[in-house]
């Protein structure tokens, strides 16, 4: 019964109609069906858990992001940061680099970045000597802020179409029209996003907001 409601749903949007209802039928009643597509998956929790979301992917891309950009931010705001801080911002900006930006910054793979910052963090947070290429590397990662999305536009609309088609939703030959709807699909995940509060491990939260 559940599948005959999203084949009719499916005949909606494959015709054109771009309503919210129909996908947030599709994200709740396939959110167990997903066949490893993470996006879907995600956003098919946000839409069940809109008050605050502490686990799943977007959660600690999230943390580390706010944690970069808190931390890059308090010169601006008058205010030094610790030692501790600025470890904890390497650590986090660590994690959001792209391999090319380590590169970049660092003159170094991530495999020899992440030695770097395994052996010199420690001693760094405790104000202890680093020599010179140690401090070239937590330089570059602590004094910037790094952002990067948990996931593109590409991955949520590419794992949206694959799980209808998975579950036989849609036919493969209806992957075209189906792709037709990729703004309106992007569109919805921000929306299920926007305004849904992250818990943040010192116990506060932070709300995300689509801009």
């Amino acid at each position: 019964m559940i599948d005959d409601d999203l084949h009719l749903r499916a005949k909606r949007l494959l015709g054109g109609q771009h309503r919210t209802d129909d996908l947030d039928r599709f994200y709740l009643d396939l959110r167990e069906r997903t066949h490893g597509r993470a996006s879907f998956r995600e956003i098919g929790d946000f839409v069940a858990h809109r008050g605050e979301r502490n686990r799943g992917p977007v959660t600690p891309v999230a943390r580390d992001v706010i944690t970069s950009v808190s931390i890059w931010s308090l010169g601006f705001r008058g205010k030094k940061p610790t030692y501790p801080e600025l470890a904890q911002a390497a650590r986090a900006n660590f994690r959001l680099a792209s391999d090319k930006q380590l590169k970049d910054g660092c003159g170094l793979k991530r495999s020899a970045v992440k030695k770097v910052v395994d052996r010199a963090l420690p001693r760094f947070e405790g104000g202890g000597p680093i020599d010179d290429e140690e401090l070239r590397v937590l330089l570059y990662l602590a004094n910037r802020f790094i952002w990067r999305p948990a996931f593109t536009d590409d991955e949520v609309v590419k794992d949206f179409c694959d799980v209808l088609t998975l579950n036989k939703i849609v036919s493969k030959a209806d992957r075209p029209a189906l792709l037709a709807a990729r703004d309106f699909v992007s569109l919805y995940a921000l929306i299920c996003m926007h305004g849904t509060s992250i818990a943040l491990e010192d116990g506060t939260s932070a709300q995300l907001l689509a801009g």
